[in-house]
């Protein structure tokens, strides 16, 4: 991994697969057949998902913010087997549902905050140039 790359480093609840992408290049020739070809590893889809207090959602935000989206990437570790990906947003748009916690059951260890804000952020490997 390359240090100069930002790193996203904020635990998620929960890390989902959203599976895998292959990049196949395929070529129309005038007898009618094809020729495919790979072209390079398959790539990994993910989405992490938050619930987080006010400040967290902020900073998550800033991050996401000065990467443009999904413009450029960054490091990120998944906490589910510690493997080390290059990866962007695979979006370009982040929204959080803001829950008041008054009126939400089990949320005694937000007893600190008013609200907290959920969402889900996709993320997509990046190998090479991507």
């Amino acid at each position: 991994m390359s240090n100069a790359e930002p790193v996203f480093d904020w635990q998620p609840e929960r890390v989902r697969s959203l599976g895998s992408i292959h990049n196949t290049l395929i070529t129309s020739k005038e007898d009618v057949s094809e020729q495919r070809r790979s072209k390079g590893s398959k790539r990994i889809r993910v989405a992490l998902d938050f619930i987080v207090d006010d400040d967290t959602f902020e900073d998550i935000l800033d991050f996401f913010d000065d990467r443009q989206g999904r413009f450029e990437s960054f490091e990120w570790t998944d906490p589910r087997d510690d493997t080390e990906y290059t990866m962007r947003f695979d979006t370009d748009e982040l929204e959080a549902e803001e829950t008041d916690l008054e009126e939400r059951e089990g949320t005694e260890i937000w007893s600190e905050y008013d609200y907290v804000y959920e969402f889900s952020l996709p993320m997509i490997e990046v190998i090479g140039e991507d």
